[in-house]
């Protein structure tokens, strides 16, 4: 109906629909229907399901990039606080030493 009335906007609403519910929509006499009166619609329904899983794998990404930049944070955060502990411990390890030399003189 959105396609032969050229309501592109309903005609967009339906794909998503569509895309959304593949499933159960091919189930029905109508997507049947719209196979044998519509077929160049297939082509578009197939496009709708592809930009869904697009969006979808693309969604799951940015939220792993997400989730990932506090992880790294925190590991370059650690990373830090070891090294710093690292250059006290030198320094300790030096100021005791020059304490024990001085002793020894």
């Amino acid at each position: 109906l959105a396609e032969q009335n050229r309501a592109l906007d309903l005609k967009r609403v339906c794909l998503d629909f569509v895309a959304n519910n593949l499933s159960e929509v091919m189930a029905t006499d109508g997507f049947t229907h719209m196979s044998h009166s519509c077929p160049h619609l297939q082509a578009e329904v197939l496009r709708a399901v592809a930009d869904l899983k697009n969006n979808a794998k693309q969604a799951e990404a940015e939220e792993e990039e997400d989730t990932a930049a506090p992880a790294a944070a925190a590991a370059a955060a650690a990373a830090a606080a070891t090294t710093t502990r690292r250059d006290d411990d030198r320094s300790n390890y030096a100021q005791t030493d020059r304490r024990v030399r001085q002793r020894r003189s």
